[in-house]
């Protein structure tokens, strides 16, 4: 059975899903992340709407977004092109680029690794967000 991980985007920080779940199809792949992001929802201390879950398979590959403004939004019965209509969009975009500023970040790392090694130095990079291995 194929296993999915369900990474939480909450704002800038990325928080990786580890262990991961075994779904038998993509359908109960969203039912998980529908379940998990309403759970956060109704759990969380802090405004969630601008958060996501973004689900890969083993391979790291992307799957598809769960925003938790659209669940927010079909909880309430928003209309399209309402406040809850923006929120989703600005929590598309806000996970874009925070998707963009972590790629960065890492080919940076690579890239200051690659300098040292060409200048014959030892480099050593740390980034809390870049997991080892």
């Amino acid at each position: 059975m194929p296993r999915c991980y369900f990474h939480l985007r909450a704002e800038t920080k990325i928080l990786r899903d580890s262990i991961g779940t075994e779904c038998p199809d993509l359908g109960a792949a969203h039912a998980k992340a529908h379940a998990v992001a309403t759970d956060l929802m109704r759990n969380a201390q802090s405004n969630t709407r601008l958060w996501s879950l973004r689900v890969v398979d083993e391979r790291g590959e992307a799957l598809f977004d769960v925003f938790f403004s659209d669940i927010a939004a079909e909880a309430t019965g928003a209309r399209p092109y309402d406040a809850h209509e923006l929120t989703a969009e600005t929590c598309r975009r806000l996970m874009e680029l925070s998707d963009a500023v972590h790629a960065a970040r890492n080919t940076r790392a690579d890239s200051q690794i690659l300098l040292a090694r060409a200048r014959g130095r030892p480099q050593l990079v740390y980034d809390s967000a870049r997991p080892s291995g």
